[in-house]
């Protein structure tokens, strides 16, 4: 079964350019994946958490999953 075979791929991929530093992606929008890529992209997922906060602490505007 051939049909998973792209999105395994693609964490795998995913995994091997996390270890190497290496990140060509857009930065990535779900928590769990802000955490993990965040710091090869300036901590930006620290950041992104501080102004939601900052400016929407009721969680009303996009809600963080």
């Amino acid at each position: 079964d051939s049909r998973g075979m792209p999105m395994e791929i693609a964490g795998k991929s995913s995994e091997t350019d996390i270890k190497h530093g290496y990140h060509a992606a857009s930065p990535p929008r779900g928590i769990s994946a802000m955490e993990r890529l965040g710091p090869l992209y300036s901590n930006f997922h620290t950041w992104a958490i501080r102004i939601k906060e900052a400016f929407d602490p009721n969680d009303v505007s996009n809600p963080l999953p």
